[in-house]
């Protein structure tokens, strides 16, 4: 029928669609950047998580890598002041290891809500295959922080420590800093 209408997609769709960029996911430059954020004094919990999900997304053709999984205080206290966060040092479970940001390669922080949205679909999917229990910035009533992934309950969880890198993994890491 030439008089018909052209389907419109869903706007999760046009969403995921528009994070999709294969060339940079089999980039070097991605791969580089995905093992820069050392998880080293974090939850083994979150760091199984965001390797997961970040596996998931590049299947799909997403560029992720995780930004941030401990925070010190001086990195704590300008995310607060500049209201990238509600919690001063201490208050934050990005200061004890059990919390990760994972944001896109060449857009960071800068998607559409819809786009985050599917991102917070397809990382409590994850979350859910993986029996970890998480709780993603994109539910907080207080600030609206869709990049944040923390552990549930996270004040009264019990820390398990990931492994301490190897020095191979110190080594790789080093030549992806040095190659940027």
């Amino acid at each position: 029928m030439s008089g018909s209408p052209t389907p419109q997609k869903p706007p999760h769709r046009t969403a995921a669609d528009g994070l999709v960029d294969y060339n940079v996911v089999n980039s070097l430059k991605l791969r580089n950047r995905q093992i820069a954020c050392s998880p080293a004094g974090s939850d083994v919990r979150i760091v199984e998580f965001a390797q997961a999900f970040i596996k998931e997304l590049d299947k799909r053709g997403m560029p992720f890598f995780a930004h941030c999984y401990l925070r010190g205080k001086a990195a704590q206290e300008a995310a607060l002041k500049a209201g990238h966060s509600n919690a001063g040092f201490g208050r934050s479970p990005h200061n004890v290891g059990m919390a990760v940001d994972i944001v896109h390669f060449g857009r960071f922080w800068e998607l559409t809500r819809d786009e985050w949205a599917v991102l917070g679909l397809i990382g409590k999917e994850v979350a859910r295959k993986r029996c970890i229990k998480v709780t993603w910035g994109g539910d907080f009533r207080s600030i609206w922080d869709p990049a944040h992934w923390e552990l549930a309950n996270w004040r009264t969880v019990d820390f398990i420590p990931w492994p301490k890198p190897s020095k191979e993994w110190r080594q790789i890491v080093k030549y992806a800093k040095q190659s940027d």
